[in-house]
């Protein structure tokens, strides 16, 4: 995922203010479940991405022109899945079951995963074309690991609604990679008690008023607000090839004769930030010619701040201003 956005100071300013987390993955069914299923003061959630592809969507008008290589203004998405592991912390994955006074054994523990969909446009950058991610999503996905019997499906307790990214560099080597998104569970269920208590800091936040640990109150008294007000989060990670070997570079993959369709369906919140990018050509597409390029690893962990920003701020700063800047570059080439 070479997705290599350099562009605000406010997106820089996601903080210092990252916050230790607390997880509470305990599914109590019956009085004689003791449900020790936690893991307290945890820094961040960390992942390792191997090979990963990035699906390039040839846009109307570089159709128009006949190009036949990735070029700037066309649409690229990754999707996939990835494991995480909890960084630092204290934790207890074992479900205690049985009478107390009898004695208890270890029943369940408890798997994270992270479902990830980034869209966004290929852009210059140094001579070279780089992937600006927008928009998208990273769902925050459990299972419980029966012992003995099938693993219980993955389950959304939480969403990261994806804002934009910035890069220390193209990188066809390595680069430090950072997406920067907000704590969103517009699109879940949050009277589910496995939604509703999973995710907490370990030390109260204010929010709109509402001095909590837990993650959905927060959110819930941050759309209360006026304007609407958001915990951002961050996914910092390093980018690099196979084995750190160079990647091709983006301005070499050709389209041939293979043909796809591009589209973006993710939670209410999600949805309106990529509606509100068709103006910047991230639209849907329907039958244009698509390549692809897989190989890319990205490792890293992500964090969570502990200090709410209006939601406006958060949600667009990142993204449209960098498409804003890169618009006028290319209407100041045309006009020269």
């Amino acid at each position: 995922m070479k997705k290599l956005l350099a562009v605000t100071a406010i997106a820089m300013s996601f903080s210092s203010q990252a916050a230790l987390i607390d997880i509470n993955a305990g599914l109590p069914r019956a009085a004689f479940v003791q449900t020790d299923m936690f893991s307290t003061n945890i820094t961040s959630l960390g992942f390792n991405i191997t090979n990963a592809t990035s699906v390039y969507y040839q846009s109307a008008a570089n159709a128009l022109l006949n190009k036949t290589n990735v070029d700037v203004g066309d649409i690229f998405s990754d999707v996939g899945v990835t494991a995480i592991n909890l960084v630092d912390g204290q934790s207890n994955f074992c479900e205690r079951v049985g009478d107390p006074d009898e004695g208890v054994f270890c029943s369940n523990e408890f798997k994270l995963q992270a479902s990830y969909n980034f869209f966004g446009l290929v852009q210059p950058l140094g001579g070279d074309l780089v992937g600006a991610i927008l928009g998208g999503f990273i769902d925050i996905q459990v299972s419980k690991n029966i012992t003995a019997r099938t693993a219980t499906p993955f389950e959304t307790v939480a969403s990261l609604a994806v804002t934009g990214s910035q890069s220390s560099g193209v990188g066809t080597t390595s680069a430090g990679i950072s997406i920067f998104g907000v704590v969103d569970y517009s699109g879940l269920d949050v009277t589910d008690p496995l939604i509703k208590n999973f995710f907490s800091f370990s030390s109260p936040v204010t929010v709109n008023g509402v001095n909590s640990t837990n993650w959905v109150d927060l959110w819930t008294a941050g759309v209360a607000a006026t304007p609407v007000q958001s915990l951002n989060s961050v996914l910092i990670s390093t980018l690099s090839g196979p084995s750190n070997s160079v990647l091709p570079s983006i301005s070499s993959l050709q389209y041939g004769q293979s043909t796809g369709d591009f589209s973006f369906t993710g939670s209410p919140l999600q949805n309106s930030i990529f509606a509100n990018l068709a103006g910047f050509g991230v639209t849907p597409l329907n039958d244009v010619k698509v390549t692809a390029r897989t190989g890319e690893s990205l490792s890293g962990s992500v964090v969570v701040s502990a200090v709410p920003e209006p939601v406006s701020i958060a949600l667009f700063g990142a993204g449209l201003l960098g498409m804003g800047l890169v618009s006028r570059r290319r209407r100041e080439k045309s006009v020269n």
